[in-house]
């Protein structure tokens, strides 16, 4: 009987040590979606900015005919910082990826502060591509967290 009881225990000890328990360190659901959200809003404002930058009248482009978009950006970013910074010590890399979001969002931004000139045939997309490149390694890392627990390969 006492072996019985070993044999059992010894078994629960190899079963519960072979159960591998993977914690998902960095993904939060707000940051997925705020960003994908962010994404989806800042190429339709970038469309309709494009439109501005290959006319022949230099107010249309002006950032204050933009405003909206930009405060709601600014809220958002807002968002995203805070919850990243909240994130534990492993989630470092997803800091570092919102803050990488956060500042090249602002850069863009001050760009077109600093005005943008016309460009006839010219729809400024290196600009729209860096800034979707920021997003999308938010996306990714999001992504990639959510399915496997795992940072992706680089």
């Amino acid at each position: 009987m006492k072996n019985k009881s070993l044999f059992f225990y010894f078994l629960f000890i190899v079963i519960f040590l072979g159960c591998r328990i993977t914690f998902i360190s960095g993904y939060d659901p707000v940051i997925d979606e705020t960003v994908t959200e962010m994404k989806r809003n800042f190429n339709l404002h970038f469309i309709q900015l494009s439109r501005t930058l290959q006319d022949t009248d230099p107010n249309n482009q002006k950032i204050a005919n933009f405003m909206n978009y930009y405060d709601n950006m600014e809220a958002d970013l807002i968002t995203l910082t805070d919850r990243a910074d909240e994130l534990d010590s492993k989630a470092t890399i997803v800091k570092q990826q919102v803050h990488t979001m956060d500042s090249v969002m602002h850069a863009f931004m001050q760009l077109h502060k600093n005005g943008l000139p016309d460009r006839v045939n010219d729809d400024r997309h290196d600009m729209r591509d860096a800034v979707n490149s920021a997003m999308n390694a938010v996306i990714k890392l999001q992504a990639a967290l959510k399915t496997s627990g795992k940072m992706p390969a680089q």
